[in-house]
């Protein structure tokens, strides 16, 4: 019963705080509405003022903003000014240079390494890049960027001096003619067949190099139909140099084995395994020669002339010889004329069939 009786108490104390609070407040917004009644003009000049401020704030603020942004505009333009200059004082640079003597040093340097185009870290560019730098204001960028452009020139001018002796003058021919010269590399050369096909008007420039390689991929799988045809209906197994590439390595080595013996030479093969570099080994007129075969569908390294040089020494022969369905690269060649090792490649062995 007392508990009841004291929360009565204090309910009624609450409701008294919350009247008197209420009281308050009410009597405080009359004053107030009162005060910004009698003193409108106070009120409304504060008013104002808190905007005028505001305003200035936000102008002074945005006019910073636009000062600093058109500050960084400035030096964009000063920059790329700057930039321009440099660059056309590089053209001029490099202009200067490809019309001077001292070019030859690129072109015989991209004539040595035709397969050379990261030469960064290559001595022997850069002991061009030295001799060119001592007279000429160019960078070492500068001068790989005139390397890279004269290697992609002199293989330009290589293919298509390769293809025109062919005699090209249909667009199958000309296609025809790139699979003779290249083989199976030649998808490594599709843009240049690409840009010399539009150069002489055989193709139209929308033409896709994909559809070249196509129609390239089909003519090669008919001549290869007809050489295979043409061994099985002959009386004498005639081979061409597509059938050659569809061989395996042994059939090619056997191959070459009984071509050489149709001509004279006494010949025995060597073991598959244990050959010690020599693939086949000949004699005739009383001289003995070794030969290492490679059915290869990217050109032939230095490797293989090494093998044959040991087996040179280990089989008592006379001459080395190295005999591959596609082509040798400058190395290779470099090192057989060192060691006078005779080396036959995709074109010579077309001859020799």
């Amino acid at each position: 019963m007392a508990r009841g009786k004291k929360n009565a108490d204090n309910t009624i104390i609450l409701m008294g705080l919350f009247l008197l609070a209420g009281y308050v407040i009410y009597k405080s917004l009359l004053q107030a509405i009162f005060w910004i009644k009698e003193n409108s003009n106070v009120v409304l000049g504060s008013l104002i003022l808190i905007a005028a401020v505001i305003f200035l704030l936000k102008y002074f603020k945005h006019k910073t903003q636009s000062d600093q942004a058109e500050k960084e505009k400035q030096l964009e333009l000063e920059a790329k000014k700057l930039k321009e200059i440099l660059a056309n004082k590089r053209l001029r640079a490099v202009d200067a240079f490809v019309e001077s003597q001292d070019y030859k040093l690129i072109e015989g340097y991209v004539t040595k390494n035709p397969f050379e185009i990261n030469s960064k870290h290559n001595s022997e560019f850069l002991k061009m890049v030295e001799v060119i730098s001592f007279d000429w204001d160019l960078d070492i960028e500068s001068i790989l960027e005139i390397t890279r452009l004269e290697h992609s020139r002199q293989k330009k001018i290589s293919f298509k001096t390769n293809l025109k002796k062919h005699n090209p003058i249909l667009y199958n021919e000309y296609l025809d003619a790139a699979l003779e010269q290249y083989g199976d590399n030649v998808t490594d050369y599709l843009d240049l067949l690409h840009q010399l096909l539009i150069e002489e008007n055989i193709i139209i420039p929308q033409t896709p190099p994909s559809q070249i390689l196509a129609d390239a991929q089909n003519i090669r799988r008919v001549k290869l139909k007809e050489g295979l045809k043409k061994q099985l209906i002959s009386e004498r197994s005639e081979v061409d140099i597509y059938t050659i590439d569809q061989m395996s390595p042994y059939q090619f080595e056997t191959y070459i084995a009984n071509l050489y013996k149709n001509n004279g030479y006494r010949v025995e093969t060597t073991k598959i395994t244990g050959d010690q570099g020599a693939d086949v080994v000949l004699e005739k007129f009383g001289e003995r020669f070794v030969i290492q075969v490679k059915l290869y569908s990217s050109p032939v390294g230095n490797k293989a002339v090494q093998e044959v040089c040991a087996a040179i020494k280990h089989y008592n022969a006379h001459q080395g010889i190295v005999i591959t369905n596609n082509y040798f690269t400058p190395s290779a060649r470099e090192l057989s004329i060192s060691n006078q090792i005779t080396l036959i490649d995709r074109n010579q062995l077309k001859a020799m069939i």
